[in-house]
């Protein structure tokens, strides 16, 4: 389960998961897709707020605007260059659940369904509004003395929710697009978004995601996730069958192939790797009724699990009491960061110490006490020597 950020595609592809969608007042309706939603909680066009209002419906033709760089509703031009082949629209942050989310969610009933469709969204949308919004939503202003400042802005952002991946297997994921447009707090103005932060918040936004995912699926759900990846940072769903698992990569082995055929030593980095998917993609095949390609996957995992009814039971244990020891092992595990990064006496990224602060309460922590944990661990007195900002941006003089 990742977050990744990229600059964003066209417009038409992402507003062509809205010309097959579930009706958009509802998650609940068999359909493609669901219809794409506003993130626009500051209502950054103050004159089109019904049109962009938070949490509705995105239409394509609003959508396609702003993105494109002008008024939703008047079609009015908002930078000098909208339209402009070479503007960069926006950023896409995509957060993508595990393939073994991605396998439950394409076996199970569609009441199940319907929650895991409701859990993503809410994560996705919990990532942006506890990292990206605190830390990434700046502008840039120039100064008298040409030196350039970063200013808090309001932004605003369209979410997109697929389920399907290029090689048709289930792969649910939510395409967060944050407009490269943000309204200056301090005197109201549009300017373009800063978007290195974005980047540099990337694994702490794909923490955020994981976190409220997991807490929330145990929750809703009854579905405990388990631990991994290198560093444990990673969570999914244990009891799945590998071979499962790997019927539905097949898109991620084509990649390593082709990677393996170019590269034969080392193979590609992972940039490479991201350029070869994005080089090689085609347009997604015509929608299909959400519950004939459900059963279209029904019938891969069968192969793999005969009985599914006896396999969900093993993985959906509504009744099952949380451990009340994973918020103490959490805060015991707190305490025991804050010592060591002191005693090693290194400098520390903020970036770096709040991925490492949802980690590590992940399971134990609701969201709330969450934030307040990356609290108080950025103003721990035992930290506060050490503690730096990320870089702003590098090459640039920063006004105070």
């Amino acid at each position: 389960m990742v977050a990744t950020v990229d600059v964003a595609a066209s417009a038409e592809f992402y507003v062509t998961s809205l010309q097959a969608h579930r009706p958009p007042t509802t998650y609940k309706h068999p359909g493609a897709e669901p219809h794409g939603q506003w993130w626009n909680p500051d209502t950054v066009f103050q004159d089109a707020r019904q049109e962009t209002e938070h949490g509705k419906p995105a239409s394509a033709g609003h959508f396609s605007r702003i993105y494109n760089g002008y008024h939703p509703v008047t079609g009015a031009r908002l930078t000098r260059l909208s339209g402009h082949p070479k503007r960069c629209p926006g950023y896409d942050m995509t957060f993508t659940a595990d393939k073994t989310i991605s396998a439950l969610w394409a076996i199970c009933p569609s009441q199940l369904r319907n929650t895991i469709e409701e859990i993503q969204h809410a994560a996705a949308v919990s990532a942006i509004e506890d990292i990206v919004k605190p830390y990434c939503a700046f502008t840039r202003i120039r100064l008298r003395d040409r030196t350039i400042r970063l200013v808090p802005a309001d932004i605003m952002a369209a979410l997109f929710q697929h389920g399907r991946a290029r090689s048709q297997d289930p792969h649910l994921h939510t395409r967060s697009i944050i407009f490269n447009l943000a309204r200056a707090d301090h005197d109201g103005k549009l300017r373009s978004l800063h978007g290195y932060p974005l980047f540099l918040f990337q694994k702490a936004a794909g923490a955020a995601y994981r976190a409220e995912f997991a807490w929330l699926l145990w929750h809703r759900a009854g579905i405990a996730t388990e631990p991994h990846g290198k560093e444990n940072e990673l969570i999914r769903i244990p009891g799945f069958p590998p071979g499962l698992i790997e019927l539905w990569s097949s898109r991620s082995a084509q990649i390593r192939q082709v990677s393996a055929q170019i590269a034969p030593d080392k193979g590609l980095s992972s940039y490479g790797k991201a350029t070869l998917r994005n080089k090689t993609t085609n347009l997604k095949a015509p929608h299909l009724d959400g519950e004939i390609r459900h059963l279209d996957w029904l019938l891969d995992a069968l192969h793999y699990i005969p009985d599914t009814a006896a396999f969900l039971r093993t993985i959906v244990n509504p009744s099952s009491p949380l451990p009340t020891s994973r918020g103490q092992s959490a805060r015991a595990a707190l305490d025991d960061l804050a010592e060591r990064l002191s005693r090693a006496g290194r400098p520390i990224h903020s970036t770096a110490l709040i991925a490492s602060t949802i980690n590590i309460t992940r399971g134990g922590f609701d969201r709330q006490e969450r934030l307040l944990a990356i609290d108080e661990m950025l103003h721990h007195p035992k930290l506060t020597d050490f503690l730096h900002p990320p870089p702003a941006f590098s090459g640039k003089k920063i006004g105070t």
